[in-house]
């Protein structure tokens, strides 16, 4: 026996809607990963590259149903390259579990078993090579497979550690879960410099460099759950419920939790952070400012330290997440560029709801994007059909002028060529370029939007 994987009602749900459409779909298993079991929060269809789809519609109007298409048609790295595009959108803790596939024959080929175990261990490479850690524990990875004649689902599992692994039954469970949100709005104010051997790396290299002193302080920082400093094996969930005459709770006042507020506290005296102290020349300082939103969900019989730990994440993967995001993007500046300031925004982060569960998802939307742009990434990427009004957008916002405009002191140093001092050491530095990278000023008190500007000397 296998992983015990764990589903709730939503999942039957996603299923009849794929079963409904009688074709060959391949498409990712999402959830969260436990040491004892994964909680199953919501299958995607992987798209078909558009050119490929458009010469398949083509074809089905004239060819028989042979035709249509197989699981050979989802390559890959098609398949990791989704998985990688989804981890983004996923909150901390939540990873690409594995992949389904549906098919009309409930006998799953041995051609297409192997596929299969080929994607499965392609995003586990994927997960390998991230830049903050995936939160997966083992090796076995979810394959769902279901057939619509006859109709049935298939759980099961697959080591991807051993090429001579075959799938075997899931320790299969249906239950619904209570999910606690946790949610933070992150100030960061960082100066950060980076010395010779840092001017020919790639700039999101510098940034990830650059980022490593205020990765190491979230993950040493102490957590206080809507003010309180709780015991780390202490369960998260504290309400008891409101109880009736009879002494039974009522059940109708648990089904949704209220989010928890969580602040980071972090030391900025810590002595473990003298590793990242040194003297050397710079050429690269590095400003971060601004307000991050953060949000992650647990079940609610988790533990406070396992709540942290995927919190931690979140913040992690979403500040790095869309520095990653806008250097793919990023457009190559001419070498004869004149201009002192270059600017490069960065996105800003908004949420969105998955069907039939309390579980959000984000997106990012880059400056002259609208809302119509999230919805059609949510729709190709996670198969959701939402409206505009399912679109949160009110907890970051991109930056206004006045936020990429440095200010008077700033300009007077970077027009005399003078660092600005670098916060965590007294070292001397040469005159260097200027990387800025603005999250915005918090939108009513709750979140700000980020950006990103280029400052060279």
């Amino acid at each position: 026996m296998g992983k015990t994987v764990i589903v709730g009602d939503n999942i039957q749900k996603c299923i009849e809607n794929i079963v409904s459409k009688r074709e060959t779909t391949v498409g990712l298993v999402l959830g969260q990963g436990r040491e004892e079991s994964d909680h199953v929060i919501y299958i995607a269809r992987t798209p078909l590259d558009s050119d490929r789809t458009k010469q398949q519609q083509k074809e089905e109007l004239a060819a028989p149903p042979a035709s249509k298409p197989t699981v050979e048609d989802w390559d890959v790295e098609l398949v990791a390259q989704h998985a990688r595009q989804v981890t983004r959108m996923l909150p901390g803790g939540f990873e690409v579990l594995g992949v389904f596939l549906s098919t009309r024959s409930d006998n799953l080929s041995a051609k297409d078993t192997a596929i299969c175990k080929q994607m499965l261990k392609e995003i586990h490479k994927m997960h390998s090579k991230l830049t903050i850690p995936s939160n997966l524990f083992g090796n076995e990875r979810i394959l769902l497979h279901v057939s619509y004649e006859p109709y049935k689902v298939s759980w099961k599992t697959v080591d991807v550690a051993s090429s001579l692994s075959n799938p075997k039954p899931a320790d299969f469970r249906v239950a619904s879960t209570r999910w606690q949100c946790l949610q933070c709005h992150l100030a960061i104010n960082l100066n950060i410099s980076l010395s010779d051997r840092h001017t020919n790396m790639s700039l999101i290299k510098q940034i990830r460099t650059g980022l490593e002193p205020f990765c190491f302080s979230i993950n040493e920082a102490v957590c206080l759950f809507n003010g309180r400093l709780r015991c780390p094996n202490e369960v998260l969930e504290i309400q008891t419920g409101i109880k009736d005459r009879k002494g039974k709770q009522q059940k109708d006042q648990l089904e949704k939790l209220s989010p928890m507020n969580v602040d980071f506290l972090t030391n900025a005296n810590s002595s473990k952070l003298e590793t990242y102290l040194n003297e050397q020349d710079c050429n690269i300082t590095m400003q971060v400012k601004g307000t991050i939103e953060g949000r992650t969900y647990v079940p609610s019989t988790s533990i406070v330290k396992d709540a942290v730990q995927y919190l931690r994440l979140d913040i992690l993967r979403c500040l790095i997440g869309r520095c990653e995001i806008h250097c793919e993007d990023l457009l190559v500046i001419d070498e004869e560029q004149l201009d002192r300031v270059v600017v490069h925004e960065l996105p800003c982060r908004v949420f969105a709801p998955l069907p039939d569960c309390d579980l959000m998802v984000s997106d990012y939307l880059f400056s002259g994007e609208k809302t119509k742009d999230s919805l059609d990434a949510l729709s190709e990427l996670l198969d959701l059909s939402l409206v505009a009004e399912d679109v949160q957008e009110c907890y970051e916002r991109l930056p206004e002028t006045s936020d990429l405009t440095p200010s008077p002191a700033e300009e007077r140093e970077i027009c005399a060529g003078v660092p600005f001092t670098e916060t965590l050491s007294t070292r001397p530095v040469v005159p260097c370029n200027y990387i800025f990278i603005f999250l915005s000023v918090t939108v009513a008190l709750v979140a700000g939007g980020t950006s990103f500007y280029l400052l060279q000397n």
